[in-house]
């Protein structure tokens, strides 16, 4: 991804808050995959074989399901890795691994799936010290600060804005790619919609194999990080996905020149694309009626046109003053405008009737000749007697030479002197940049080439077969293809890089909701809910706390307190309570497309959290038969009294435990088109 789009896109990458230092956060199999929890750092296929293992667990989807037993005995002690992580101080939680105008390899470096020399450096966008030899990597491990990750960022991208003397012709955005939602205790809304309104800067939200109740609170980070205010978060569940959801994020933030006098491209030119801007042109009148002016910017910035600011004059008829005023190319024609002529020879352009035949000026050597340069760009004109002078009209002139493949001076030599930014060589028309440094010294697109330019030996970036691609084309084999064109996507769907994708990728339009795959309207855009109440499906419903309700009982989507035989019953991470007896979920088996979710019975049905309005704070959560209800995770700041089928009960208001959950944050801030690095 990065690689692909650099240069035209430069990247920076920050994660989540983590303490670092040798072996400082240690796991093992039995402690955390036997717990239902993600990823451990223990290698269990190589535990010492006991009689009484720890449990068993299944990974992958569909029809790939492996499973490992898991051995209460490592024959290493702890696994370890060297990073810890934290909420971090307020404002502060993330980490700058990799700041901007860094080499694609430093990138990489830290998702290579390698880690071969941990420097625990800490210096603020080069963490791990790549230019001295470090190679580190991403761990998903510790809280999820989405908050004070994304306030950190923007004090990073302040200061780095504040110091760039052409930002005002990039675009900085920040990407937040997370598996959890907020888990510190942050407010990341807020968060989102301050880098917004304060410094001017969008997030985007990708969900990567989050609960269908964590939805709806991503969804709302990435409404307040948006310049429209309604683009929702995009929710992905492979790799496949991802890319294809980056790409289609990244491709829409490229620059191109327009003809705007601007610097659009941040190349250090302005409107190079555009060679004929201010050439001299003139309209279709003849003589003193011919208008001139200069080839300038159209008003929707896509070209130039030709804008007369010298108009000529208006036919009149011909009379005997030596000029043509009817404008057809002829002076005084058949007017004998002379009483006495005296031949003085054959007619020449000067305003007298030197063969007296009764006209003036209708012949010289040099009238309706070639004039001017015919060189390069240059294009002759003709001769033509205006007012008793020879004047060269309809030409092209020299102008200063370009790096476009002209001879725009018109000296007969192509691109002669003509300049390019610092580190850019004009090569082949067009202004390139120097090769880089590593094992991608160019972006994707482009290759390496070695050329003698004035006895120098350079080597810049060339495009390669595929560079003219057009949107949505990928390059296979040097040859650009679309991979949508034979796909057949649901009339809900649209092909985007081969892969049919829904609204629960591409979004819907303000006021409408993604249900099944398909945009509709929000049942609940027009109904205002009262306090400790939430909207579902247009109605509204009260908001129902579990520990509230009496002993025996719990909360209903319909928000009131129901004797259940599974209120006092609790059952481990993948197992499910049915009839107040625990049974394994087979959902963890399971793999749902977007838009989906799993319920006990090993189905994937449509998830009905986008039909409610959950209050702030409150998560969406879909019960065993598929229903669906807002759950505040925090109880009301004083005790409360919820009517019950069957009777009423008080409590205390004792917080439930707060549930942590493994996160990894990717920042990728999008400084545009910084070619020839020019800052």
């Amino acid at each position: 991804m990065i690689s692909a789009y650099a240069p035209e896109i430069d990247f920076g990458l920050a994660r989540f808050s983590q303490g670092t230092d040798t072996a400082v956060s240690c796991q093992l199999g039995r402690s955390f995959e036997c717990a239902g929890i993600c990823c451990t750092y223990d290698n269990p296929t190589n535990n010492v074989v006991v009689p009484t293992p720890s449990c068993t667990v299944q990974t992958g989807a569909g029809l790939t399901l492996q499973s490992w037993t898991i051995y209460p005995e490592s024959p290493f002690s702890d696994a370890c890795i060297n990073y810890a992580g934290s909420c971090g101080a307020p404002r502060r939680g993330a980490d700058v691994l990799v700041g901007f105008e860094r080499s694609v390899n430093q990138h990489l470096m830290w998702m290579d799936n390698r880690e071969t020399n941990f420097i625990n450096d800490r210096t603020q966008g080069d963490h791990c010290d790549f230019t001295g030899g470090g190679d580190c990597e991403l761990r998903g491990t510790g809280p999820t600060p989405l908050a004070d990750s994304l306030l950190g960022v923007k004090a990073f991208l302040d200061r780095t804005m504040a110091e760039d003397r052409i930002a005002g012709c990039r675009k900085y955005a920040v990407i937040l790619l997370t598996d959890g939602v907020e888990t510190c205790r942050g407010n990341p809304v807020s968060a989102a919609g301050e880098l917004l309104s304060q410094s001017g800067l969008e997030t985007y939200v990708i969900g990567f194999s989050v609960l269908p109740s964590e939805q709806a609170s991503l969804n709302q980070i990435a409404q307040a990080g948006s310049l429209s205010g309604t683009r929702n978060a995009f929710f992905v569940g492979n790799e496949d996905e991802l890319a294809a959801t980056l790409a289609s994020i990244v491709a829409d933030a490229v620059v191109f020149e327009e003809c705007n006098d601007l610097d659009d491209d941040c190349d250090g030119q302005v409107d190079e694309d555009f060679p004929s801007k201010g050439v001299p042109c003139h309209d279709e009148g003849v003589g003193p009626c011919q208008g001139t002016g200069t080839y300038q910017c159209r008003a929707d910035s896509s070209g130039v046109e030709c804008v007369i600011d010298t108009p000529g004059a208006t036919p009149t008829a011909e009379v005997c003053d030596g000029l043509d005023n009817d404008c057809d190319g002829q002076v005084d024609e058949g007017l004998n405008c002379s009483t006495t002529c005296i031949p003085t020879g054959d007619e020449v352009c000067d305003g007298v009737d030197n063969d007296c035949n009764g006209a003036i000026d209708e012949a010289d050597p040099l009238l309706n000749l070639p004039c001017g340069e015919g060189e390069g760009a240059c294009e002759p004109g003709v001769w033509l007697c205006i007012g008793g002078s020879m004047l060269c009209l309809g030409g092209t002139e020299p102008s200063n030479e370009m790096c476009n493949g002209l001879d725009d001076d018109c000296d007969g030599q192509v691109d002669n002197d003509a300049t390019c930014p610092e580190h850019y060589w004009c090569v082949e028309g067009a202004c390139r940049a120097e090769c880089g440094e590593g094992e991608f010294p160019c972006g994707g697109g482009a290759v390496c080439n070695e050329y003698t330019l004035d006895a120098t030996q350079v080597q810049v970036c060339m495009p390669t077969a595929c560079a003219d691609c057009e949107e949505g084309e990928i390059c296979v084999d040097d040859v650009c293809v679309d991979p949508c064109e034979e796909v057949t996507c649901e009339p809900n769907e649209k092909c985007i890089l081969g892969q049919c994708l829904d609204c629960h990728t591409l979004g819907c339009e303000e006021g409408l909701v993604c249900y099944s795959g398909h945009c509709q309207e929000d049942p609940c855009s027009a109904t205002d809910c009262g306090p400790n109440q939430y909207c579902s499906d247009g109605n509204c419903v009260d908001l129902c706390w579990d520990q509230l309700c009496p002993k025996g009982a719990l909360c209903t989507p319909e928000g009131i307190c129901e004797a259940s035989p599974c209120a006092d019953v609790d059952c481990a991470p993948n197992q499910y309570c049915n009839l107040g007896q625990c049974e394994n979920s087979p959902c963890g088996a399971v793999y749902c497309p977007a838009g989906e979710v799993c319920i006990p019975s090993g189905e994937c049905i449509p998830d009905p959290c986008p039909l409610l309005h959950c209050p702030e704070g409150a998560l969406c959560e879909v019960n065993e038969a598929g229903s669906a209800r807002c759950v505040n995770l925090a109880l009301p700041p004083s005790p409360e009294q919820i009517t019950s089928r069957g009777g009423c009960a008080c409590t205390t208001g004792e917080e439930p435990e707060e549930q942590v959950f493994l996160g990894l944050f990717l920042l990728l801030a999008l400084a545009l088109i910084r070619r020839g690095g020019v800052a």
